[in-house]
């Protein structure tokens, strides 16, 4: 391409010219003032470009292109790709903007880890909050901007919009993107299998934080039935209820706005010496998420019964997983009800669970049971 023997000086419009190198292995780039220069010589396998900054083309193995004083370069290697590699001298940033504002400062300061600065055509001078950047903090993902909302646009042309203050915006939210999920609790006594159910909200509540409770009754017994606080609590809707009349046992599921769903709980109270199951609680959520958020104030949903004679047990994650793949069309409690009992020979050890709470968008997990809660499994009745 550039041979040994081409003297001529070629002249380019911006003044500079271009002159072969005394050992006409290449070309010399000098400014017409004469201060500055870069050399572009030509190998046999790659051409480079060395100076204030170049460019070296290895078809073989990599492209590696460094920008000033050597701080970043462009490399392609086996199993990366082509990688853009940035140095703390260069203050971790790249910055994507108008040829029009290369000469004109765009404000950023020095990250802590590699980021990307996409800005608008706009002057920064005049506007230098028309930004979005883009990175990792080492912990999480991070899509940061200067002004306006963060739209993200779906092939059809629908909107997600969220706003600098962190929250979705107002006319987003419909109900197919909340995230909820049922919670049921029941309630066996062997007055329902002649007595019509009775639901009301209860008002006898001794704990000393805000709680939802259901009282289920056979209708018109007083002394009888349970007292039991809802999955979900204050991010519940009106509760729906109904009776078992052959299992004598009856039923209130309330759907809720859950954070997570990650770990399902299913707690019930059995007869200490017999097994028997007396009533339950299964929910995405522990029965102090949306009732207080204290695990110590409501450490299950019987808080207001007297339970003397009987037991707290919930069930190991794998059991409940188990009961949720064979009970059919049942609920997990009336599949329960029907056919278990809990298995008072056996405790189990206890693995941290999920509450369903989050606290710095981390889930805030139960390390420990309370006091008198025990792990344990089912067996046929």
């Amino acid at each position: 391409m550039f041979q040994k023997g081409f003297y001529n000086p070629l002249f380019v419009t911006d003044g500079n010219y271009i002159r072969p190198l005394t050992d006409g292995q290449g070309l010399k780039l000098v400014s017409s003032d004469g201060l500055s220069s870069c050399l572009f010589k030509c190998y046999s396998s790659y051409f480079e470009l060395t100076g204030l900054s170049y460019i070296v083309i290895n078809p073989s193995s990599e492209i590696i292109t460094n920008f000033g004083s050597s701080t970043s370069y462009v490399q392609k290697k086996a199993n990366t790709g082509v990688a853009f590699f940035i140095t703390s001298a260069r203050g971790y940033s790249l910055v994507i903007s108008s040829y029009d504002n290369k000469n004109i400062s765009h404000d950023h300061p020095a990250q802590t880890n590699p980021t990307i600065f996409i800005h608008s055509i706009t002057d920064p001078d005049i506007d230098n909050t028309q930004w979005l950047g883009l990175t990792h903090d080492q912990s999480n993902p991070v899509i940061s901007w200067g002004t306006g909302e963060l739209i993200l646009k779906d092939g059809a042309g629908n909107n997600l919009t969220l706003t600098n203050a962190g929250a979705l915006s107002d006319d987003i939210i419909t109900q197919s993107q909340l995230k909820t999920t049922y919670g049921e609790v029941s309630w066996s006594d062997a007055n329902f299998g002649s007595y019509n159910i009775e639901s009301r909200i209860s008002y006898n509540v001794s704990s000393l934080t805000y709680v939802t409770n259901i009282f289920l009754c056979p209708m018109g017994l007083a002394g009888s039935g349970g007292d039991l606080t809802l999955p979900g609590g204050e991010y519940g809707f009106y509760p729906q209820i109904k009776l078992d009349a052959v299992n004598t046992t009856a039923y209130a599921k309330q759907r809720y706005i859950t954070a997570s769903g990650r770990d399902y709980w299913t707690m019930l109270l059995i007869d200490k010496s017999t097994g028997q199951i007396k009533a339950g609680y299964a929910a995405a959520d522990h029965p102090c998420y949306g009732n207080g958020g204290n695990i110590n104030a409501v450490p299950h949903p019987w808080i207001n019964n007297d339970i003397s004679g009987q037991e707290v047990i919930i069930l190991p994650l794998e059991e409940t997983i188990r009961i949720i793949k064979e009970k059919g069309q049942d609920s997990i409690l009336e599949h329960i009800h029907k056919n278990y009992k809990a298995d008072i020979t056996k405790e189990y050890t206890y693995k941290p669970m999920h509450s369903g709470l989050m606290k710095d968008k981390k889930p805030v997990m139960i390390d420990k049971l309370p006091e008198g809660i025990k792990v344990r499994k089912l067996t046929a009745k």
